[in-house]
């Protein structure tokens, strides 16, 4: 806990509020089948246990990353010193496993005033406001949404990205949609999918572990994506549009590199 949170103060933070769609109905799947309550158990354990952050390219290192798990929703927070980058790299991360599943993330993410004080479980701020409200009133689609102020700083300070080609400044990963509004671009080719990257955890902390010079799974990603769209086939309007928008995504993203398989 920060000195801040013990003498009751807020600090400017990057917050993100996450929503996995699609969790309500895999839960109601699963009431009666076994095998497709494993599969979600598997999906959200161990968002449930991470705490801190250690990766093979820096070593150990205590980025302070706050993480709350509830529900459906997951809310990450850091101190403004931190590196936003590995931050959004863990999204990213978090979000090519549900892909597998089956299943999408919706959120927010800005950049405001936090208070946490994690022996008495409270987090509250303008910060989490604002992340909430990206996702749920402005988002709409699979899509994480980047707000203003915070795409301002990425790109005022010329942040460069984390796993992701080192030629590049971070507000290239970060796409301007059709509504005006910027989000995460998770499907650009640019970033590093290494084939073999794993979440562990290891003395209340965690890591993302992978090797370099492994293969790309790109590939792989998109197929999961493919595989999520026709999955969630549904005669709700609702529902239509958000997957709708990631079909046209996804292809957007492989005309950009020429690739096969657009989905018609």
């Amino acid at each position: 806990m920060s000195q801040n949170s013990q003498q009751g103060k807020y600090e400017n933070c990057y917050v993100a509020f996450l929503d996995i769609l699609g969790l309500k109905n895999k839960v109601a799947e699963s009431v009666n089948d076994e095998q497709k309550l494993k599969t979600l158990i598997e999906s959200i354990e161990e968002y449930c246990k991470i705490s801190g952050i250690e990766t093979k390219q820096t070593g150990k290192s205590d980025l302070n990353i706050k993480i709350r798990f509830f529900s459906d929703s997951l809310v990450f927070f850091m101190r403004q010193d931190g590196d936003i980058s590995q931050m959004l790299f863990l999204i990213r991360f978090i979000q090519d496993q549900l892909w597998g599943k089956g299943l999408c993330l919706r959120g927010g993410i800005t950049l405001d005033e936090m208070f946490w004080c994690d022996n008495k479980n409270i987090t509250i701020g303008p910060g989490l406001v604002e992340a909430y409200k990206l996702e749920n009133e402005i988002a709409i689609y699979p899509r994480i949404i980047i707000s203003e102020n915070l795409y301002d700083r990425i790109k005022d300070n010329h942040v460069g990205p984390f796993g992701a080609n080192e030629n590049l400044k971070l507000d290239s990963l970060i796409k301007e949609d059709n509504d005006g509004l910027f989000f995460l671009d998770l499907l650009n080719k640019n970033i590093n999918r290494p084939e073999n990257e794993k979440l562990k955890i290891e003395d209340n902390s965690f890591y993302i572990k992978y090797e370099n010079h492994s293969e790309d799974k790109r590939r792989d990603i998109l197929s999961a994506v493919d595989n999520t769209i026709k999955n969630n086939i549904s005669d709700k309007p609702k529902i239509q549009q958000k997957y709708k928008w990631l079909k046209s995504y996804m292809n957007s993203s492989r005309a950009e590199t020429n690739e096969e398989n657009v989905i018609k």
